[in-house]
């Protein structure tokens, strides 16, 4: 049993209805402004993700959440997003889940793991999650930002100095990509024969509709 985005499954398999849900907010493409793509791109350094998820769900709730979800009897959370590192209250809420007997899980995008979480939630982690969708910066950069493939790459050399935490490397799969698969596995496999750390590939998403023409 686990939580993930705010959705819990009790042992019977029905949802747990008490708990809030997470919403996303994305912009209408298709009518004026926003099926422009230079006005949403002018729009997006205004908006600040980590006071959106803050005003949705501030720290108190999510104390809340997390005690409601160990009442529940579940035994694992994923705090995931976006990225949740982007909460400006994660350190606190990582310490609580563990301290709750919670295992915990942070799915990042790698652009924000930095050594001063990683050492504030010291044996507080059991997992970090990160999205590589490509095996090299090119590929990588038809779906996230130019830079990001490099700051995933350092990401996880940080968490060599973190052999207690397991890594998780996970692949969107598209018709753009599927071909690149193999590589990425065999780029995981690579870094982990470098580190302490126990290490996990996984396809987490495949797009079907991606491969018709």
């Amino acid at each position: 049993r686990s939580i993930a985005a705010g959705m819990v499954f009790c042992r019977s398999g029905r949802r747990a209805r008490t708990l809030p849900t997470v919403c996303m907010m994305r912009f209408n493409q298709l009518h004026p402004p926003f099926d422009n793509k230079r006005i949403r791109q002018a729009l997006l350094p205004a908006i600040d993700q980590g006071d959106f998820v803050m005003a949705a769900v501030g720290t108190d709730t999510a104390l809340a959440i997390i005690d409601r979800v160990r009442a529940f009897g579940v035994r694992r959370i994923v705090f995931t997003g976006g990225d949740p590192l982007l909460r400006r209250d994660i350190v606190p809420l990582v310490r609580h889940a563990h301290d709750s007997g919670l295992e915990v899980a942070v799915s990042t995008t790698g652009d924000r793991l930095t050594r001063e979480f990683l050492d504030a939630t010291r044996g507080c982690v059991a997992l970090i999650s990160l999205p590589l969708d490509g095996s090299d910066e090119t590929r990588n950069a038809r779906t996230k930002h130019s830079g990001h493939f490099a700051a995933v790459m350092a990401a996880l050399d940080l968490l060599r100095d973190y052999p207690e935490i397991d890594v998780k490397v996970c692949t969107p799969v598209t018709r753009d990509g599927v071909d690149d698969v193999v590589n990425i596995a065999a780029l995981t496999q690579a870094w982990a024969d470098t580190t302490l750390n126990r290490v996990f590939y996984n396809v987490f998403q495949v797009f079907p509709r991606s491969w018709e023409p």
